[in-house]
């Protein structure tokens, strides 16, 4: 009886409530397209995105625009109406006709909470082309904002597969000495290129490491090199930083825009920020078992032993539990020192 009467109630959703949801609502957005200027209406749609809505709804933009969103095939978009889509109804053409969607999903991106941000450069993409929510919105045309984290770690060569006792009949190349992902980064940064008003245009990067190498951090500022020179030309501010992420760090950070100095020496720039590593490390914000930035391998290495170095043997044997105690005893020693 209970399936019987469940089933009605869908019936009746669909069948009644939906259809007569629709036309009131469209008679409304035409109404307010015929009789309000666009000031006006950006202040009605202000009303919508009231905090409740933010926060029952934005959590999901992220999610959304990192997907792959294929073309609707329906026309107005109908697959919002799905129980796992659930969209404002004023986000939907199907209820509000397609420029009032449209103007509802600007007003969204231009208030968004926090500024934009993306976790992966390979996100960027997605992030700025994708119609997250079916409106027939390209968001591009909004940004003037963009914050990017790069989890360098992510973008590291793999660790090679070779056999060590069979070392000396492996073959590498110069093509493998390379400690990221270079083309895959570069890439996922060049999708910034494609913003089309870069000036004045705010760009945040933020280079993250859990295991401190130098010449990593160094490939992963160089792969963002050309993106960065190309809003600085077009007077954009691009603010890049590095930020270390061990458990209970507390995230200190450095500012590595000096990196893109003109002729500044790579040399000079490399020792200042081993340096500044190591006064983290004794106020003890560094994690003992990260900091590898002594014992990379040599330049002047042969092909086969670079490539093989570049992974240290103990580089993923530290675990997070061995991190989290190593964090509660700097902790607990810091207590003393501020309470001596």
């Amino acid at each position: 009886m209970s399936g019987q009467i469940n089933q009605y109630r869908r019936s009746t959703y669909h069948s009644s409530v939906i259809p007569y949801s629709i036309a009131w609502n469209q008679k409304f957005a035409n109404k307010l397209q015929r009789c309000l200027p666009r000031e006006l209406r950006n202040v009605v749609y202000r009303y919508l995105w009231d905090d409740n809505a933010m926060k029952k709804w934005t959590h999901g933009l992220g999610v959304y625009a990192a997907q792959k969103v294929e073309p609707c095939p329906d026309q107005p978009c109908q697959c919002c109406l799905s129980p796992t889509r659930t969209i404002p109804h004023f986000l939907q053409a199907v209820f509000v006709g397609p420029e009032t969607a449209q103007e509802t999903a600007e007003t969204l991106y231009r208030i968004w909470p926090g500024g934009h941000g993306v976790q992966s450069p390979s996100l960027i993409k997605g992030y700025l082309f994708n119609d997250a929510f079916h409106a027939g919105y390209n968001p591009l045309r909004t940004f003037r904002q963009l914050a990017v984290t790069c989890k360098i770690d992510d973008f590291r060569t793999p660790r090679t597969t070779c056999n060590k006792k069979s070392g000396a009949y492996c073959k590498h190349t110069a093509s493998e000495r390379s400690y990221i992902k270079k083309d895959e980064l570069e890439g996922a940064f060049e999708d910034l290129l494609s913003i089309p008003r870069k000036e004045g245009f705010v760009l945040h990067i933020i280079f993250e490491q859990r295991n401190l190498r130098l010449a990593v951090l160094v490939e992963a500022l160089e792969a963002f090199r050309s993106v960065h020179d190309a809003f600085v030309a077009a007077r954009a501010f691009v603010g890049t930083k590095w930020e270390y992420t061990g458990i209970g760090s507390g995230k200190p950070h450095l500012g590595v825009h000096d990196y893109y100095s003109k002729g500044a020496s790579l040399d000079a720039w490399k020792a200042k920020m081993v340096g500044k590593w190591e006064s983290l490390h004794l106020r003890r914000k560094l994690c003992l078992q990260h900091c590898r930035y002594t014992s990379e391998p040599s330049e002047d290495l042969c092909d086969q032993d670079f490539v093989h170095k570049m992974w240290e043997k103990s580089e993923e044997e530290w675990s997070p539990e061995d991190e989290k105690r190593s964090a509660d005893w700097n902790d607990s020693e810091t207590d003393e020192e501020a309470s001596a």
